[in-house]
């Protein structure tokens, strides 16, 4: 089995069993957040900087020795300011492993771009004795067909699973890394995800 097949089987797993975190309602309003969260490269996983930054903040190395992975009190998407939700479990792919997976539930009348931003999040999946897949995403109320109709609509062509793009932008990682961008089926809608594995 490929890595990025293992790491597929892991976000499956994951986006399964949903976050358990719930949408904070702030109110009656509708929450756009377009303006806010603002994809910077057609096709690509790059975000404007201070979204980059709340997806930084979803997952952090806390230490090396041994492995552990924590995350920011809260993350700033525009004026919202959201807790991660975050919980760690022995990695059902990799025996020895652990998996990691963090998200923020948006309010439940925001919209990004026509579509319905249910929550933003972030996976890692760590062995000791081999290399690291971690993945980071949207998920959306809506069917994969529409999130990549909506994606179109503002120059992003990202395929839907089973299909995806492989990125010459890898993010934070370079050398023999891979990264890759789709549009997944989620138990809710699908997810944006952009992959990234060594």
């Amino acid at each position: 089995m490929t890595k990025r097949s293992l790491l597929l089987l892991t976000l499956a797993s994951a986006l399964a069993a949903c976050s358990s975190g719930r949408a904070q309602d702030r109110g009656a309003g509708q929450v756009d957040l377009t303006t806010v969260m603002q994809l910077q490269s057609a096709g690509g996983c790059r975000f404007d900087a201070l979204t980059n930054h709340a997806f930084e903040g979803l997952l952090m190395v806390d230490s090396f020795g041994p492995f552990e992975m924590t995350h920011a009190p809260e993350v700033a998407i525009g004026d919202l300011r959201l807790r991660p939700q975050m919980t760690r479990e022995s990695n059902p792919n990799y025996p020895g492993g652990l998996y990691f997976r963090s998200a923020v539930s948006f309010p439940t009348r925001s919209r990004w771009n026509g579509l319905t931003p249910l929550e933003m999040w972030s996976d890692y999946s760590h062995n000791p004795e081999i290399d690291h897949a971690e993945a980071r995403g949207i998920t959306f109320a809506e069917s994969p067909a529409r999130v990549r109709e909506a994606l179109l609509a503002i120059g992003a062509d990202v395929p839907v699973t089973p299909g995806y793009r492989e990125l010459d932008d890898r993010g934070p990682y370079s050398g023999g890394c891979s990264a890759n961008i789709e549009i997944s089926p989620d138990p809710r809608g699908a997810a944006l995800i952009c992959s990234y594995g060594c």
